[in-house]
């Protein structure tokens, strides 16, 4: 359900942030405790507001956005730093470098970065509306790509399943054919599982 959020909205720094921690999730893209502090840190020191980029900051308040802030704008400081010593001072080709990249951080930044790719392209697949039925099969996708549950998740995971099967079957048991937004979607979601 909070992807459902997520997805409709500014992809603001610490509601990602919370997304990468929930464990599941985590242990999707091996990223561990050690990686969210350092998260935590590069987000605060690029200086990652909110948005995926200015084309999604665009759509989200209609009206031209720029990239400063963006979690795009983030990344390539934080990628520069990695890939070239900088002193906090020097732009390169419009850029200020990350200057406290550490070689041994770059493997956490690639496993961080790996979620949010995935995280941000489950986002932008969210608001169009479409049939329950094509919810239910893009929905089922998100948990395989973006989930690993543990043992002790398989029976929330199992019962997220059937509700998404009968999301699934409302086409033919029901007739609902008409797309439907995110928000009802995670609504009749929300009521189901509690």
């Amino acid at each position: 359900l909070r992807l459902l959020e997520l997805g409709g909205g500014r992809l603001g720094a610490p509601d990602v942030l919370d997304f990468m921690a929930v464990p599941a999730v985590a242990r999707r893209f091996g990223i561990d405790e050690g990686d969210l502090a350092a998260a935590r840190r590069w987000v605060e020191a690029a200086r990652v507001r909110w948005g995926r980029d200015a084309a999604h900051r665009e759509r989200v308040i209609g009206a031209a956005a720029g990239d400063d802030f963006t979690w795009a704008a983030g990344l390539r400081r934080l990628a520069l730093g990695f890939a070239m010593a900088g002193d906090g001072t020097t732009l390169y080709d419009g850029i200020l470098p990350y200057a406290d990249a550490e070689g041994e951080e770059a493997r956490a930044l690639g496993r961080c970065a790996a979620c949010l790719h995935r995280l941000f392209r489950a986002a932008e697949a969210l608001p169009a509306p479409r049939p329950p039925a094509r919810w239910a099969d893009l929905l089922e996708g998100f948990l395989a790509d973006l989930f690993e549950p543990g043992e002790d998740e398989a029976a929330e995971v199992l019962r997220l399943r059937r509700r998404l099967l009968e999301l699934r079957e409302a086409e033919t048991v029901w007739g609902a054919r008409r797309p439907v937004s995110a928000a009802v979607v995670r609504a009749w979601l929300a009521a189901r599982l509690g």
